[in-house]
């Protein structure tokens, strides 16, 4: 439906929530495709005998609004603790995007790798789509 603006502002104001919904429904659909390749890529591939799976690696996945018309998905390495104190969330970031599971065992899945190759790919239409979905024009 048509909308009449009476000034420029409220003109730049309503494109501005269109694209902060757009950028925040882009950032979970990327969200989304990252958790998908941390089970498919890492989790997946390997079934710890040795330890116990916290799920604290998955669930350092997020996504953040930086401002209103910026926001990133990204592995967030302080939201994990392990028991071994070596063992801090950078370590684990790094040892996952090479494979290693715990320090024990290492497969092929590089999670992070295929995060960035998706990306590549697909954010910029994701995020077109989702601007089209606000009702903004956008080639």
């Amino acid at each position: 439906m048509a909308r009449t603006f009476t000034s420029i502002v409220e003109l730049q104001g309503a494109m501005q929530q269109c694209c902060t919904v757009a950028i925040q429904n882009a950032c979970e659909i990327l969200l989304a495709e990252l958790q998908r390749l941390i089970r498919s890529e890492f989790y997946d591939q390997y079934t710890p005998k040795e330890y116990d799976r916290t799920d604290q690696f998955f669930n350092s996945a997020v996504k953040e609004m930086v401002t209103d018309l910026c926001g990133r998905v990204f592995m967030d390495a302080g939201r994990m603790n392990y028991l071994e104190p070596h063992w801090t969330g950078e370590v684990q970031l790094e040892a996952a995007n090479r494979g290693s599971h715990g320090g024990f065992i290492t497969t092929q899945g590089r999670y992070w790798d295929s995060f960035m190759e998706y990306c590549n790919a697909n954010a910029l239409n994701i995020l077109k789509q989702e601007l089209r979905k606000q009702g903004l024009n956008v080639r």
